[in-house]
């Protein structure tokens, strides 16, 4: 049986630690620096007196093929394998960091720097759209497809159709961090006693929701806020001004011009879209040894086989092309047993998959590792909690 540090002191600065690294994670620009910290920090944050490696093992083994593989393609690139490597060290760190809890002024920073981000643009505010336009730098390509001067867009623009994506330039990609802090703010959400905290929080995430203008983000919304009610067994009653304002964005449906509520175009543009891209990857494939063991990169759809995209833009797709059928169906098995370990409240978090349909969360190079902190995060408190239920 494992033994778990109670101490206060050594648990809250870990918390603060693992809180910082999760938060900087998720807002530190790309840079070549960022992209190499992230598995130097994992590593240092590692904690080998209480490893879960069990869980993590098949899918750590069958990276290793996937990696000996494809070191001669064409595709990969020093930076390719170095991305392979990243991924074994966030697979083998799952769930055997320091620290216990993201703290909650920490998930607060993240929520609110992002919807600063986004309202920075809406309202062109001059020193903060500067300071984000300079620090988050974007491809010609991302800003041909998604940017618009800040000088051209005014308020009634975000109603009006336009996609903001903050720091994260794409709506979807906000949305899905969006929806990542929503779910650990719920699991953490008994480290706020005061009851306008918690409304504070739900406000400060739904505006975030509402203003990226993605529809799977409505989705999300309110799928995970009803589930959440839900598992709590609470009286709908108390959380009538919420359900309210779900109502209200769902009525605002009539004005078809916001684009967050065509959900029927979501449906059957973008995902048929994405499905189509990967059914010809599927089509053009002619190495077997890619299908089992995967490509190892998403650029392979592109340098190989003539597709004109890196991928397919979503997880259920993606994971398929860069690990492979073996991986694919491992990392079904190591979500359903971390679902079977988790309590009914607990798996809200996770509702974060329901972005494999339209967007990625394991070949995210930066959604990856903060996913997996969080995940990694409740899903060893819930064994702790079983642990400790079993001797006592």
């Amino acid at each position: 049986m494992k033994q778990y540090n109670t101490d206060s002191s050594y648990s809250t600065i870990w918390n603060h630690i693992i809180s910082v690294v999760w938060v900087y994670i998720m807002i530190f620009p790309t840079t070549n620096f960022f992209y190499y910290s992230i598995p130097i920090l994992l590593c240092l944050l590692y904690d080998r007196n209480n490893s879960r490696f069990g869980i993590i093992a098949p899918l750590l083994i069958l990276l290793i093929p996937t990696i000996l593989l494809n070191l001669e393609q064409p595709y990969m690139d020093f930076k390719g394998i170095v991305r392979l490597v990243s991924f074994g060290i966030i697979f083998f760190t799952f769930a055997s960091l320091r620290g216990y809890h993201i703290l909650f002024p920490y998930i607060f920073f993240a929520a609110g720097y992002i919807l600063l981000s986004q309202v920075s643009i809406s309202y062109g505010i001059p020193i903060l759209a500067t300071f984000f336009d300079n620090t988050y730098q974007i491809s010609e390509y991302n800003i041909e497809v998604y940017h618009t001067e800040l000088s051209s867009l005014s308020a009634s623009d975000v109603v009006g159709g336009a996609r903001l994506g903050g720091i994260f330039v794409n709506p979807n990609n906000c949305a899905s961090y969006i929806t990542l802090i929503y779910v650990i703010g719920l699991c953490e959400i008994k480290q706020l006693k005061n009851v306008r905290a918690k409304y504070f929080f739900w406000g400060i995430i739904s505006i975030s929701f509402v203003i990226t203008g993605s529809r799977t983000s409505l989705i999300c919304f309110v799928i995970i806020t009803l589930y959440y009610l839900y598992s709590k067994g609470v009286n709908i009653k108390r959380y009538a001004v919420l359900l309210v304002i779900i109502g209200l964005v769902l009525a605002y449906s009539s004005l078809s011009s916001l684009r967050m509520l065509r959900i029927g175009d979501a449906f059957s543009g973008s995902f048929d879209g994405k499905m189509v891209i990967f059914l010809e990857y599927l089509n053009r494939c002619d190495n077997a040894l890619f299908y089992v063991f995967g490509a190892g990169d998403i650029r392979v759809t592109r340098a190989l086989y003539k597709i004109d995209c890196d991928g397919c833009d979503f997880d259920l797709g993606n994971v398929f092309i860069v690990f492979g059928a073996i991986f694919y169906i491992a990392y079904i098995v190591f979500y359903y047993k971390i679902y079977k370990v988790l309590s009914t409240e607990k798996r809200v978090i996770l509702f974060v998959l329901l972005w494999s349909f339209s967007n990625s969360i394991l070949i995210s190079y930066r959604m990856c590792p903060v996913w997996f902190i969080s995940l990694g995060l409740v899903y060893r408190n819930a064994l702790s909690r079983r642990t400790k239920l079993a001797s006592s």
